[in-house]
């Protein structure tokens, strides 16, 4: 599985990607595993259009996810503790501010290899021209705010 609108350390960091999928385990243990569906992304963050994802990528689903015991955001919450970064053409933006703060603070793997992640990040922020799939507008007014990222 994918979760939409971030990114984690991939194959060509073995050991960061190790440290981001125990995290994901470790958080999905502690708050009653995830819930997961194709409609959960959080919409209110994004700060500009998105693009629409595909169902698969890479062979594995693309899945916004959830905890079900405080139904904080997996995206949010893997983004502020510093195990994955913003990827903003599928985020519209939405994690920016928390992936900021972790790398400011040197959370999670920011504190590993921040270079890294630093590259990841930059990658990651780039907006290519025109969607695959198709685009998912901004809606104009919608208040921005961040649920539990504990």
């Amino acid at each position: 599985m994918r979760i939409v609108g971030i990114d984690a350390p991939d194959d060509d960091r073995p050991q960061l990607k190790a440290l981001a999928s125990e995290a994901l385990r470790e958080l999905a243990a502690r708050d009653g595993g995830l819930t997961c569906s194709a409609s959960l992304f959080d919409y209110a963050l994004r700060r500009e259009e998105q693009c629409r994802t595909t169902a698969k990528s890479y062979g594995r689903l693309n899945l916004s996810c959830r905890f079900p015991s405080n139904k904080a955001s997996v995206g949010a919450t893997m983004v502020a503790q510093g195990y994955a970064v913003d990827y903003r053409v599928y985020s519209g933006g939405a994690y920016v501010d928390l992936m900021r703060k972790a790398a400011a603070q040197r959370a999670g793997l920011w504190g590993v290899d921040y270079e890294g992640m630093r590259q990841l990040a930059v990658q990651r922020a780039q907006v290519s021209q025109g969607c695959d799939v198709g685009t998912i507008k901004k809606e104009p007014g919608a208040v921005a705010g961040a649920g539990s990222t504990r």
